[in-house]
């Protein structure tokens, strides 16, 4: 139920709208279902399926999330992207408390992805017959694309990048680091050098890194990223013993 005092802001009335409408219709088995959206004694208010799971966020405050299970996590949230990808919406706030991981029967992780209240969604008024919150930039700063922090209209690489600095804080417990004041002179360590006892493959670092590049040397789709993902988690474990190459070439960013 929307808080009271927001009954009468017409931009939290146009968000709240705009989740329990996309929610409602994208159906997706990776992404929160909205059952209905409606309003009781004008009070907006969405009924959302109940996940008993908890967020990435407190997984991560419990105990460090192992690459391998973070990464079969993060296949589940590009899966769900990929959907709102192709129906023409951008997520814009993928961050980890926006993860919600619940148990299976067998024991498995089965990811949710929550929060379509900041999406930009081409024909948002026509889509869900709401009102599109105004242009502007949403979400959780530190997980944001820096082209939307420059003021760019953002598409699907734009939640590219916000996996990227999801799978780099969860892995490292550091968020990405702020190099916009010298990004010729400065870098970003990969995450196996951030955390070198989690044994972080370097397929692992690649990924990761490719996601955090300039937007135009990111994944090109969701798709392609869990591609690519899928494959680094299909390697072999790497003997204890073993030393990547640290002059390996990574994909730039900024």
């Amino acid at each position: 139920i929307l808080y009271k005092n927001l009954h009468k802001d017409a931009e939290a009335l146009r968000h709240f709208a705009q989740e329990g409408r996309l929610a409602a219709r994208i159906v997706h088995p990776h992404l929160l279902r909205a059952h209905y959206y409606g309003q009781l004694r004008s009070a907006p208010f969405i009924i959302f399926e109940l996940v008993p799971g908890i967020s990435l966020t407190q997984i991560a405050s419990l105990r460090p999330i192992p690459w391998r299970r973070l990464a079969s996590i993060v296949l589940q949230v590009l899966d769900a992207l990929a959907k709102l990808h192709e129906e023409g919406v951008i997520h814009g706030d993928i961050q980890p408390e926006n993860v919600i991981v619940q148990q299976t029967t067998l024991g498995q992780d089965c990811a949710k992805v929550i929060d379509l209240g900041f999406a930009s969604a081409r024909g948002c008024g026509r889509r869900t017959q709401a009102a599109g919150p105004p242009a502007g930039i949403r979400g959780t700063d530190t997980f944001i694309a820096p082209e939307r922090l420059a003021g760019l209209d953002p598409d699907g690489r734009a939640d590219l990048y916000s996996v990227g600095a999801l799978m780099y804080f969860l892995l490292t417990t550091r968020l990405v680091p702020d190099i916009s004041n010298a990004p010729e002179q400065l870098g970003v360590p990969a995450p196996s050098i951030m955390a070198p006892g989690a044994r972080i493959p370097h397929a692992i670092d690649v990924v990761v890194m490719r996601a955090l590049s300039d937007v135009d040397d990111r994944y090109p789709t969701a798709a392609a990223m869990a591609d690519a993902l899928a494959a680094a988690l299909a390697q072999p474990e790497t003997p204890p013993a073993a030393v990547y190459d640290s002059e390996a070439s990574l994909p730039s960013v900024i």
